[in-house]
């Protein structure tokens, strides 16, 4: 890989993390390791593996780091200087932090396109019929943690939009740090720190114009240190273009102010000066009846006594010196994609408006924005809740199972696109469903379920009202997560920096028995791998109820998870 002053330095991979989706020829193809500096394996011999035994980083050691490797598309005859990752990093002003080094690949002197591999497939040979691909039961996220991977079919199908095979060029990225997925949490206040982290630096990247628009389980990680990190700008999109959100306070005089005051009182509203203010920033100053409307829509919809007096902390909007990084936001009308795919996203979490292509709002084209980054984190945050057995429990045993748990399971994640994008829009938005999916959480993270309740019913507002809310949608998604915080350290005041830093070495512990990094060879001897004899890079460890399970018992297929297209009951 090169280097700072234009040298190269070679790595060495210890552990493979995500594969899966070298299996799809018609996308990125992406393959992530964590790999070592070829010059520090000298230090590495004697065991030592990123983290001390109180759970933190060591400065004084040698770093493991991340390398991915993927396929990124290309425009005909475009050479490219260096991966569009890179470069989505630099916009989102993160490029410091988080990549050690990045090229795309050349081979004897020349890029390496798909072109010099390959024959271009043509989409009418995606028609053949396609290798079994084995059992359809859920995969165990706990044991193979940095991937949902989409049904082949739905891949190959979403593949099609675009009328022809697209170029590509090989890339590699080596990233600052390594993690683990959100599945191996340690507490629920480690859960709602890490998303709280993610959704922080979420909005970072959206202020300077970068738009995820791939929030998944497999791009959440917990870091050593317990905080949490928001990764892969592959399908993200930047503008440098910007519209304005907020007029300044000053643009507000107090006759329109006090208009809005009556009309409000004359439906017997009764929302406080700073209320009336920000809303009137907001609908530009002369729409006093826009105002108006928004307002009694996000009474009515919230509170249960519409005529109570309220102030800015009831409806959660931001203060006065909050406000400011809102008043100018990204332009992302402007932008349009390389390719036909707007509806961007590992499907198992796409928002329900990004499956269905925005279909409650047919005269408008669909247009992917920060909330619907906001609900794939929700559906990521349900999903941990839903399949493990609480924090560092991995997966739910229920899950290979026919019964009622892996039925709904298969009906929120694992539809396909155009009945999961209905289906999801009900959990949003309908009581009944979505009073069915709380009753799936397992009861160990029974603390997260109010934090549940309330980042959906903002969901359900802000995805029906384009309007203040939806803008800033951040802040609403950061206020919850701080108040669920708050909530957790007093509630257990246990959760003491001693024993999380037990916790997260014990963590570090386990997943170090994946790594595999070979030993320095002895005088006239090879190298040998240094390894525990259970483990090997490909293969995770199993539980000890796996190993009992599997002493006692013959091979076995596990019964195949219902697909349903529809629900049952709505």
């Amino acid at each position: 890989m090169p280097t700072d002053d234009g040298g190269r330095e070679d790595f060495l991979t210890i552990q493979l993390i995500d594969a899966v989706g070298a299996q799809m020829l018609c996308s990125r193809s992406t393959v992530v390791w964590e790999v070592i500096k070829l010059s520090d394996l000298p230090q590495f011999v004697n065991g030592y593996t990123a983290g001390d035994e109180a759970g933190e980083i060591d400065t004084g050691t040698p770093e493991i780091y991340v390398l991915k490797q993927a396929w990124q598309q290309v425009e005909d005859k475009c050479k490219p200087t260096v991966p569009d990752e890179l470069t989505r990093y630099k916009e989102a002003e993160l490029k410091k932090s988080f990549i050690h080094s990045a090229e795309c690949v050349r081979i004897d002197g020349e890029f390496s396109f798909t072109s010099r591999e390959r024959e271009l497939l043509s989409p009418e040979k995606l028609d053949a019929p396609q290798p079994n691909t084995g059992s359809t039961s859920l995969r165990d996220e706990h044991n193979e943690p940095f991937r949902v991977m989409d049904l082949l079919r739905d891949a190959l199908r979403f593949f099609k939009l675009s009328d022809k095979v697209v170029g590509r060029v090989q890339t590699r990225i080596v990233m600052k740090g390594s993690g683990y997925p959100l599945t191996y949490a340690s507490s629920c206040l480690e859960i709602a720190t890490v998303l709280r982290d993610c959704i922080r630096m979420h909005k970072k990247m959206y202020l300077n114009g970068v738009l995820h628009r791939d929030v998944s389980l497999g791009n959440i990680l917990i870091m050593n240190n317990g905080s949490g990190r928001l990764i892969d700008l592959d399908r993200a999109k930047y503008v440098s273009s910007k519209r304005q959100v907020l007029q300044p306070i000053s643009a507000v005089t107090e006759d329109i102010t006090e208009e809005l005051r009556k009309d409000l009182e004359r439906d017997e509203f009764n929302a406080s000066r700073d209320i009336r203010l920000l809303a009137l920033q907001y609908f530009q100053v002369k729409s006093v009846s826009r105002a108006n409307n928004y307002l009694m829509g996000l009474i009515e919809n919230f509170f249960d006594d519409p005529t109570r007096r309220l102030e800015l902390n009831d409806l959660g909007w931001p203060n006065e010196k909050q406000r400011e990084e809102y008043m100018l936001l990204p332009d992302f009308t402007k932008y349009r994609a390389r390719d036909a795919f707007y509806q961007t996203g590992t499907i198992p979490f796409m928002s329900h408006q990004a499956l269905s292509g925005n279909a409650e709002r047919r005269n408008e084209p669909f247009m992917h924005d920060a909330y619907h980054d906001m609900e794939s984190f929700f559906w990521v945050l349900v999903y941990v809740c839903i399949t493990t057995q609480g924090p560092l429990g991995g997966r739910r045993p229920e899950m290979d199972g026919n019964n009622e748990l892996a039925d709904q399971v298969a009906d929120m994640f694992h539809q396909e696109m155009q009945y999961l994008g209905k289906t999801r829009r009900e959990y949003i938005h309908l009581e009944e469903p979505f009073k069915s999916l709380l009753s799936c959480l397992h009861p160990s993270f029974h603390d997260l379920q109010p934090l549940i309740e309330r980042w959906r019913e903002i969901l359900s507002f802000t995805s029906s009202n384009k309007g203040l809310d939806h803008d800033i949608i951040h802040h609403h998604m950061l206020r919850i997560l701080e108040e669920t915080i708050s909530e957790l350290k007093s509630k257990s005041p246990v959760e003491t920096d001693e024993i999380a830093k037990e916790k997260r070495a014990a963590r570090e512990k386990h997943w170090a028995k994946r790594r595999r990094i070979p030993c320095l060879p002895s005088s006239g001897g090879s190298i040998e791998q240094q390894q525990s004899p259970d483990h090997s890079p490909s293969v995770p460890p199993m539980s000890r109820r796996a190993r009992r399970c599997s002493s006692t018992t013959s091979t076995s297929t596990s019964p195949k998870v219902k697909r349903r297209r529809t629900r049952r009951n709505i």
